[in-house]
């Protein structure tokens, strides 16, 4: 019995996951025309809510993976990270800890 009360809220729990991601999705397509930063700000916030993450960033890769620019930092990332100004260009390589699922992405070169 409780294994299936538990299951059914793990499912609503789901349900309620894809129809928030859904209208987050919903919500960024309208925002075409917004400028790049609110875009940004907005897809860096719905993404850490969605993956009940204290911290998340958006960033730009260069075409040879070498620097990320900063365009989003969640305010949590912000504090304990003690950053005051953004957008910032960094060296893939000095990144920290954040940095290290960019580092072990395979890298893709095209030809």
């Amino acid at each position: 019995m409780s294994q299936e009360i538990t299951e059914r809220k793990r499912a609503e729990e789901a349900l309620k996951l894809n129809e928030q991601r859904l209208e987050a999705l919903l919500r960024l397509n309208q925002m075409a025309d917004a400028p790049l930063d609110d875009i940004t700000n907005f897809a860096m916030e719905e993404a850490t809510l969605l993956t009940k993450s204290k911290i998340g960033y958006v960033a730009f890769m260069n075409e040879d993976e070498t620097v990320l620019t900063m365009y989003a930092w969640s305010k949590t990332a912000m504090a304990e990270c003690r950053i005051n100004e953004k957008p910032r260009l960094y060296p893939v390589e000095a990144t920290g800890l954040w940095g290290e699922a960019v580092r072990q992405t395979p890298t893709h070169h095209h030809q």
